[in-house]
């Protein structure tokens, strides 16, 4: 369901031996997919290393300036630290949905890729956690079935199971999906695949029928989702620029 995917923050990150960060300790990352997209070579060091907390092992991942690296936002990793100049990536934090956000139409998303995967339960049931806590803070007198501590603790067990279940049953790999001697190709037949979706979309808006739904990149970013898929809440950053978004 390419309609289901949203992007809930693109952003820079520099790693400085010089003079700042240099590296980033272990963690999960608040989404259900996550990329990052290296931009420079003027560096030596650095990388992802990505842990198999069951083996106790790991597998650093150190692709070339272009590649794009995916990954489950469930799995534990780490930036590894630089050891000369600074090292540029793009980041992406990126969140599936069974329904917009906003308008709360259905993404066609459906059951097994949602409520029976344990990584989408696990990210959507922490964003419910942390949005209840955020409306108790917020609008004391505003209770919605989840704010209730017996239903948080349930939620915060849920969590912990699926993480568990993940870590012993998904044991990640690390693959490259596309070798660099086909890159040109696959390239060319995404940009075939793209034009022949954009002429179907001209012509069903022609006939009269209803757009099939894109991955939004822009306009739904930086909210908080609730249990139900609608919005608990908005960063702050996006508070702050709320007219810019309208603009996307």
């Amino acid at each position: 369901a390419p309609g289901a995917v949203r992007a809930n923050d693109i952003f820079i990150v520099r790693y400085d031996y010089e003079n700042g960060q240099k590296s980033l300790r272990g963690h999960t990352d608040s989404s259900h997919v996550s990329f990052n997209v290296l931009l420079n070579e003027d560096f030596t060091g650095g990388g992802t290393r990505y842990h198999n907390r069951v083996a106790n092992t790991y597998t650093d991942a150190k692709p070339p300036k272009g590649d794009v690296l995916v990954n489950n936002a469930m799995v534990y990793h780490e930036g590894l630290p630089v050891t000369s100049g600074t090292r540029f990536i793009m980041v992406g934090f990126m969140g599936v949905d069974r329904v917009d956000p906003i308008t709360l139409e259905p993404t066609g998303l459906n059951l097994f890729s949602s409520w029976l995967s344990l990584p989408w339960t696990q990210v959507n049931l922490k964003e419910a956690i942390y949005v209840s806590y955020q409306r108790e803070e917020s609008s004391p007198g505003s209770k919605r079935w989840t704010d209730t501590k017996f239903v948080r603790n349930l939620f915060h067990d849920i969590v912990r199971a699926a993480q568990i279940m993940g870590d012993l049953w998904s044991p990640h790999t690390l693959t490259k999906l596309v070798n660099d001697a086909n890159a040109t190709e696959y390239i060319k037949a995404l940009d075939a695949a793209e034009d022949a979706r954009r002429k179907k979309e001209e012509k069903d808006a022609a006939d009269g029928g209803k757009a099939e739904r894109r991955a939004s990149w822009f306009k739904n970013q930086q909210i908080h989702v609730d249990i139900d898929g609608s919005v608990g809440f908005n960063w702050d950053t996006r508070e702050a620029a709320e007219e810019k978004f309208k603009e996307l």
